[in-house]
């Protein structure tokens, strides 16, 4: 088994908790209102904004910074939306070596690929189609690659570390996961249902 399947198995429970947040199924609803959207990019944007910073002091600058410039993305789209958030505080156990860094990024990464595909099976008329879609369309037509490039990454962590990079993985999840959770607006969790 390599790392990449390892760290499938061991947080496909954490995975499958986020996949069932209010946040993330009205996301993925073609009725989405542009509210609600607007709700996502801001969580969204509360966790890259304090994600990227302390991940940029455990990976390599040249590497990292074409990677960790979400947070500008995500305030590209709100600014979009005629939005302003406000940072919030997020519970997140924060990575203590380069391993546990290289886990978070895993859900990082994961996840811009994963909203790319998303994405493309959404109506024309879904607010993540019009013009504050920046955050949602990734690395473009290079996410692919990317993808490719951080697996390739990971094929290089040695064994003893991967505990770590799971570690560090769980915790991204879980960051997510709680606060995708959180109530914000009675008008969000009413959408979210639908």
């Amino acid at each position: 088994m390599n790392l990449r399947d390892t760290l499938k198995e061991a947080t496909a429970g954490d995975h499958a908790a986020l996949e069932r947040t209010g946040v993330l199924r009205a996301f993925s609803s073609a009725c989405t209102p542009p509210a609600v959207y607007a709700d996502y990019l801001a969580r969204q944007w509360h966790l890259h904004r304090v994600m990227e910073p302390v991940l940029q002091g455990w990976l390599g600058a040249g590497w990292a910074d074409a990677r960790l410039v979400k947070s500008l993305w995500l305030q590209q789209d709100l600014a979009a939306l005629h939005c302003a958030a406000e940072a919030w505080q997020i519970v997140w156990d924060r990575p203590h070596s380069a391993a546990q860094a290289l886990g978070t990024m895993y859900v990082l990464e994961g996840a811009t690929l994963g909203i790319r595909q998303s994405v493309r099976a959404l109506p024309a008329t879904h607010p993540a189609q019009g013009p504050a879609n920046r955050f949602v369309q990734g690395y473009g037509e290079h996410t692919g690659a990317r993808w490719k490039d951080f697996l390739a990454r990971l094929e290089d962590v040695d064994s003893m570390l991967w505990p770590d990079v799971v570690t560090g993985a769980s915790a991204a999840f879980r960051a997510f996961e709680t606060h995708f959770s959180e109530r914000i607006h009675a008008e969000f969790d009413e959408s979210a249902s639908v």
